[in-house]
């Protein structure tokens, strides 16, 4: 009898099919159109957000410094425009075109093994956040 490996399965590295390029950075592209135009929603700004979320994540993961730089900009520049409910002024703009086409390169490049890593980090990032707001909130509804 041949005795069990203990050697686990790792996920092959392939390029993005298609769809997961449609899903993960054209819609957002189209969002980031619409708010351009001045057509506000935070649906809209919520899926530019996750784009830069992935490619900051990335970005620190490959020690890119520069273009982690870049994203967090993106990033403030989102949760302000949600936290006021309005669309980009023009210099606003400008940066989040810039940040995504870079966001968008990096994405893109990447192979779904670095994908799928960055995702599993933002989810565990998100799931402490959470963890810590149920603390929090229970803490302070007793006071």
């Amino acid at each position: 009898m041949r005795k069990k490996s203990k050697r686990t399965l790792r996920p092959v590295a392939k390029p993005l099919t298609a769809k997961q390029k449609a899903d993960i950075v054209i819609a957002p592209r189209m969002h980031l159109q619409m708010l351009l135009a001045g057509q506000y929603d935070v649906d809209y700004a919520c899926s530019l957000a996750g784009v830069f979320n992935l490619s900051g994540v990335l970005s620190h993961m490959y020690e890119r410094n520069d273009l982690e730089q870049t994203f967090d900009l993106a990033q403030e520049i989102i949760v302000c425009l949600i936290r006021e409910g309005r669309a980009p002024t023009g210099d606003e703009g400008q940066s989040l075109a810039e940040a995504f086409n870079l966001a968008d390169a990096w994405i893109t490049m990447q192979n779904t093994v670095s994908l799928m890593k960055a995702v599993d980090y933002m989810d565990r990032e998100l799931a402490k956040k959470d963890r810590l707001g149920d603390v929090n909130a229970v803490g302070r509804s007793a006071r």
